[in-house]
Parts: structure tokens; sequence; C-alpha cells
């Protein structure tokens, strides 16, 4: 998490996506690139409050990226790892599931949208996100008894809805396109050569690390790009 006073110019820094009208409530998917346009992580950023934000990243160190940009620059801002487990429920059956525990408001959740929802009197942050493109929610949990409680419960609820314990599943997340950092693409490819050119904004007048290069990169155009591969 970064909170602070600069911790909107510092997160802003850290991206190529423009931010300047995100809203709260919101997830965005947002690539983070170095000074040379390197991609960094390609993390959900969450907007909290005003001053809060939280980057649920893939596997790589941004912690370590943004202290060391705000110590530069001398940000106002304290950057902590958040005290958060995720519990990830995915799949077709995720919908009647969650309607199930946290009541049929939950229906109301659009894709990357985020908001808080109560199961034994504790609130829970939950967005319509997830590593899969069968649908399904993040639930973001910050007290470990409360998490357990809520994780035996699903458990106890779970046979009606087949559920089980796992993991991302490569091929289906392959198939449905979703990239996997460290994987598909890390810190030498940029984000032209991995299809993500919407996320990239040279228009407007935002300051974000690699700009200049990106410029520069986009005008003498790509060598390599991530495709997809169809096989019949």
């Amino acid at each position: 998490e970064i909170v602070g006073k600069d911790s909107g110019k510092l997160v802003q820094l850290m991206t190529c996506r423009n931010l300047t009208n995100s809203k709260i409530g919101i997830c965005y998917y947002a690539p983070l690139v170095d000074s040379e346009g390197g991609i960094v992580n390609d993390p959900l950023i969450y907007k909290l409050e005003e001053n809060r934000w939280r980057i649920c990243i893939a596997d790589s160190d941004v912690l370590l990226f943004a202290k060391g940009i705000a110590s530069v620059k001398n940000f106002k801002v304290n950057i902590f790892e958040a005290k958060v487990d995720t519990l990830a429920i995915q799949g077709p059956k995720s919908f009647k599931i969650m309607e199930k525990i946290f009541g049929k408001e939950i229906n109301n959740l659009k894709f990357f949208k985020f908001d808080y929802f109560t199961f034994n009197k504790r609130k829970y942050l939950i967005s319509r996100s997830g590593f899969s493109k069968q649908g399904g929610f993040e639930i973001h949990t910050d007290n470990i008894e409360g998490a357990l409680e809520l994780y035996d419960y699903f458990f106890e609820i779970g046979k009606e809805f087949n559920l089980k314990p796992g993991t991302p599943n490569h091929p289906e997340r392959i198939e449905g396109g979703l990239l996997s950092y460290g994987s598909d693409m890390d810190i030498f490819d940029n984000p032209f050569e991995c299809g993500f050119d919407k996320y990239v904004d040279l228009n407007s007048d935002i300051v974000f690390l690699g700009r200049e290069n990106l410029i520069k990169i986009k005008e003498k155009g790509i060598k390599k790009k991530l495709m997809g591969v169809k096989i019949e």
C-alpha cells in the first residue's frame, strides 16, 4: 500500500497508464515500467481513498521499487506491505456461492470494481476480478481469525457447488489471454511488445518513468510481439 499526500504522484510515476481520473471503487490493470520502459510488474491498482492506494502485484519486488523512487523524489508517503491475504473464488459457480454468503447485493458488483461486504460482522474488501476468464471474485482478508472462519464456511456449504481448493489453471489462463509476469514477460519486455498499447498514454502530460524511452520505442517500432496462437 502507498499512503500519504504524494501517493497519487508516486503511483502515476510508476505506471504508463493514465490514472488522472481514477475513482475509488475501481481496480485498474496497470503495467509498471522502469526508466528504460521495461515492465516491472502488471498489478491491479485499487484506489481505496483519495490518498491511499493498494497495489496487488505479481511475483517481483515492487516494494523496493516504490521506496527507491519515493526516497529520491522526497515524496511524503508511507509505503508498506499490507497485512492482507487474498482468497480467490473463481469459476462459473462463484456467483451463486458468493451470493449465498454475502447476499444478493454482491451480484451488483461490476467487472473490475470493488466494494465492502460483511460476513459474521466483519467487513471484507471484495473485487470482481481474478486470474480466470470464467469469472469470479477476490476477497481481501486482513484478519487471520476472520479469514479462517470465512474459508471454513466456504467449504461447509461448498458441496452443493462442487467447491474445491485450487490454484490458477495455466492452460485456462493462457487460452484466455491472461499474461503471467515472470513467465510470459519480464523487465526485458516493454508494454508494446506485450500488447499493452491501450494502457500506454503518451498523448497527455502525465509524468511517469520511461516515458521518453517508450516514445522512442513507439516511433522506431518493435521487432517482437507476444501473440496468441490458435491450434485446431
